[in-house]
């Protein structure tokens, strides 16, 4: 490498632990013997090792990370993004603006579906709701996604519907919709490694309130901007679907303009990239 230079590995899957803790496979499988070599390397040549899970230094010193190479800059908005916005498509202007007209409080899920997202448990807490005034909403795409439309047909989830994924740029338009966001993490001990979802800061600085499933600190948490739940029981995750409801709409309010406000002063990567140029202007003190 040319003198000078500055090699920063940026994690924000942790490999190969994510095919074994969150996929099954077995950690003597060839790739996952290759991927944990693979690991260790970027950890022992990279001058920085940047991640956007909060808590996953101890897994790399673990696998030969000097602790002092290790940095934590989370995801962040493009605020262009957010001021170039797409219109929602007919199907999803229709449906949504027709419930809304209809007194509907939509709670809403975007993004991928998989096993990690923990949709199961979402439909779960769902049949157990009795606000006949709550939409439950799921928007995306992804290898559950037909599973999980069979289950709300055949298990008649009448408050709830699936529409199909949108693009990124109309996400904003989707989420002014929407009256809370939600969103979960698998318990699997992946998660102790930190959070980090685009959905989530997306969500944030669309200044809504979110119910977050999970039991790991996070910027919702951090920020009261919204309700964490850590709960195994479908039941428990439907009161706080009620509670979101019933809140008085000042609260709502102020926790959606907590987010807001939160990713506006420190999740811009305006904000995020001027840690990674302090990486560069480091790298040449020590040279010196």
């Amino acid at each position: 490498m040319r003198e000078g230079t500055v090699l920063i590995h940026e994690v924000r899957d942790v490999w190969p632990q994510t095919l074994i803790d969150g996929y099954g496979m077995n950690r003597h499988h060839p790739f996952v013997l290759l991927l944990n070599w693979a690991e260790s390397r970027a950890y022992r040549k990279s001058d920085y090792v940047v991640s956007t899970l909060e808590f996953v230094k101890d897994h790399m010193v673990s696998k030969g990370l000097e602790e002092r190479k290790f940095r934590y800059i989370t995801n962040g908005i493009i605020l262009k993004d957010w001021e170039k916005i797409s219109e929602l498509g007919e199907l999803h202007r229709n449906v949504l603006n027709e419930a809304r007209q209809n007194g509907k409080f939509i709670i809403g899920y975007f993004g991928g579906m998989t096993a990690l997202d923990t949709l199961d448990f979402y439909l779960d807490a769902i049949k157990k709701v009795t606000v006949s005034e709550i939409l439950f909403v799921l928007v995306g795409d992804g290898r559950e996604k037909e599973r999980l439309e069979e289950r709300i047909i055949t298990e008649k989830i009448k408050n709830c519907i699936m529409l199909p994924r949108i693009e990124k740029t109309q996400i904003p338009s989707l989420l002014k919709l929407f009256d809370c966001a939600y969103m979960g993490t698998e318990n699997v001990s992946l998660i102790k490694y930190g959070i980090s979802l685009t959905k989530m800061t997306d969500a944030m600085i669309a200044g809504i309130p979110i119910i977050f499933r999970t039991g790991v600190e996070n910027l919702v948490s951090q920020y009261k901007a919204g309700i964490i739940v850590d709960t195994a029981e479908p039941s428990t995750l439907a009161k706080k679907f009620e509670e979101m409801y019933y809140m008085d709409s000042d609260i709502r309010t102020g926790m959606g303009q907590n987010g807001h406000n939160a990713v506006i002063s420190n999740y811009t990567y305006e904000h995020l990239s001027e840690k990674y140029c302090a990486l560069f202007r480091i790298k040449k003190i020590f040279a010196c």
